[in-house]
């Protein structure tokens, strides 16, 4: 008998299988049809036409072929086949947005996220300064520059740090940890465009938790002092906390029952897009849940008096009163960067026009244009308050934090009927 071209593979003649090549298909091939998982590297199977119809001796040219004994393709309507095992290129098998695309996409993301944190980092004290000077301007008073604050921190970072010898690791970590917290939260709030560089599902309850981990490190820099006044200011602050995390929590997710996520980027899209979304009672009963929340969480009037440093019912001041130097420095900024992210929370969640979805330059340019107007109004209402309001009594902050969660649980209820 005269041997098949592809026997010469293997030594095979007459068109049989020696055995221990007929037991290893065998093993490959429990039933006469040829399988659907995966095939070892050298085995390539012909057509479903070609497979074996009846049982028998297995046929070579019939079922399965070495790999380097393999016939030549054949030529078809639509061309050369790819061989098996053949990788296609990355832009036929998923064709949509080029390679150079997606890193022009990671260099403006990163862009975006320098650009956010700057315009927290060195924003924050002008915002603080502005406040001040509205408020000694409205009390007929001229007041402070708006860049005294700059000076300020200047002038604490050349002073000597003074510690404790009772405090531990704690309490110098606490200032870098309140830093650390506030810019990472500059990457999650929508300050520049519509979607921020840390935007995922979910970041709303991020933002939250970094909020909390702020707090909780402040009260526990408070106590490790020993001293008096930090711990009576301490657990003055974590109780307002408890009182004022639950509103936050509501009021957004409200927004976001009505906008159908939990991503603050894709809330603030939805709103930007469909303005009609805004007007309505619950949106505005969760704006004013949440600016009574800010002033709690930020200490500012009527819940405590950032003016105050030595009295018996401070709340924030009362946890930094140990600080100095450096320290005190980085607990300030952080404190100014904290209240620069809650208005810009109010000014860009609850009113989201002016912000854009493309991470361009000109974009950019429009939202923090729009977000300089949104702050001056922002920071002209709380001056105006702070200079008409007097300080609440201390068991009264119970009281107003008890409102604002009710406003928000009412924004929540009202999302949820008018669905």
């Amino acid at each position: 008998m005269r041997p098949h071209r592809a026997d010469r593979a293997d030594g095979v003649h007459g068109h049989r299988v020696r055995e221990p090549l007929q037991a290893r298909l065998r093993l490959l091939l429990p039933t006469h049809e040829a399988p659907r998982h995966r095939v070892p590297p050298r085995v390539t199977f012909l057509r479903p036409a070609d497979r074996i119809r009846e049982p028998g001796t297995l046929d070579l040219r019939r079922l399965a072929l070495p790999a380097r004994a393999r016939p030549p393709a054949r030529r078809g309507a639509r061309g050369r086949r790819a061989p098996v095992g053949k990788r296609e290129s990355v832009s036929r098998v998923h064709p949509g947005r080029p390679p150079h695309d997606a890193g022009a996409r990671v260099i403006a993301d990163f862009a975006v996220a320098i650009v956010q944190v700057l315009v927290v980092g060195a924003g924050a004290p002008l915002l603080v300064g502005v406040l001040r000077t509205l408020k000694a301007r409205l009390v007929g008073r001229r007041g402070p520059s708006p860049w005294q604050p700059y000076a300020d921190l200047r002038k604490l970072l050349g002073k000597e740090v003074v510690v404790s010898t009772t405090t531990s690791w704690i309490f110098r970590a606490t200032p870098y940890v309140l830093v650390a917290t506030m810019l990472v939260i500059a990457l999650i709030v929508p300050v520049s465009v519509a979607r921020p560089p840390l935007a995922f599902a979910g970041n709303i309850i991020l933002l939250v938790y970094l909020f909390m981990l702020g707090t909780f490190f402040l009260a526990l820099a408070g106590l490790d002092a020993g001293s008096a006044f930090g711990g009576m200011g301490s657990s003055r602050g974590v109780a307002v906390a408890a009182l004022a995390e639950p509103t936050v929590i509501v009021a957004v997710f409200a927004l976001a029952l009505r906008a159908d996520t939990i991503d603050l980027g894709r809330v603030v899209e939805r709103f930007g897009r469909e303005p009609w979304l805004a007007a309505n009672p619950a949106h505005l009963l969760a704006f004013a849940a949440f600016f009574i929340v800010m002033l709690a969480e930020t200490g500012r009037l009527p819940v405590d008096n950032p003016a105050t440093h030595l009295e018996l019912t401070m709340i924030h001041e009362a946890m930094v009163l140990e600080y100095s130097g450096r320290y005190l420095a980085l607990v300030e900024w952080a404190g100014a960067m904290k209240l620069f992210l809650f208005m810009t929370l109010l000014a860009n969640l609850f009113v989201p026009w002016g912000l854009t979805g493309p991470a361009g330059p000109g974009a950019v340019l429009l939202g923090l244009l729009a977000l300089a107007v949104k702050l001056a109004l922002l920071t002209g209402a709380v001056a105006v308050l702070e200079t008409t309001v007097a300080k609440l009594r201390l068991f009264r902050v119970p009281e107003l934090l008890a409102g604002s969660f009710a406003l928000a649980f009412l924004s929540l209820m009202a999302v949820i009927l008018v669905r």
